[in-house]
């Protein structure tokens, strides 16, 4: 992601990676893991803009415990609640803004992105720019049905 940085190759692997993770999950392979580990392992969630993904990932970082993560994934969470997409990499993927993305990138994205660099993390995981997205991924493998049933 770094390597990349302000490049629309940083989200080269968006819709992939909840894929990967997801299945990781669901079979389990999350449960021998430390804590920093399954954190690790739930950051492709925080940054899909699929509304049934944040609603899981609240799930797991709620069962999870550690709460600067939590309020990571809750804030993302909010942010696809209200816009459906992550306007912060809008931008960068060339996509359109609407006036109120553009409010949200000025004055509220910015302190977002520094509340959570303590955590390495600078910039979230746009969609790549070559059509495929977290949300054709997921609807591809009615992953929204499989969430749903999912238990974290």
């Amino acid at each position: 992601m770094n390597i990349y940085r302000g490049d629309p190759r940083s989200f080269a692997f968006d819709p992939i990676a909840p894929c990967v993770a997801h299945v990781a999950v669901r079979i389990g392979a999350h449960r021998p893991l430390r804590k920093e580990q399954r954190v690790f392992l739930y950051v492709p969630f925080m940054h899909c803009e699929l509304a049934v993904i944040h609603e899981w990932a609240v799930k797991l970082f709620t069962e999870l415990g550690i709460k600067p993560d939590l309020e990571y994934e809750s804030r993302n969470k909010g942010i696809i609640d209200r816009f459906g997409i992550h306007p912060d990499r809008t931008r960068i993927l060339g996509r359109a803004s609407t006036l109120e993305e553009l409010a949200f990138v000025a004055q509220e994205s910015p302190s977002f992105l520094t509340a959570i660099g303590a955590h390495g993390i600078r910039v979230p995981l746009p969609r790549p720019t070559h059509g495929t997205s977290c949300r054709t991924v997921h609807q591809e493998f009615s992953y929204s049905n499989a969430l749903s049933a999912a238990t974290p």
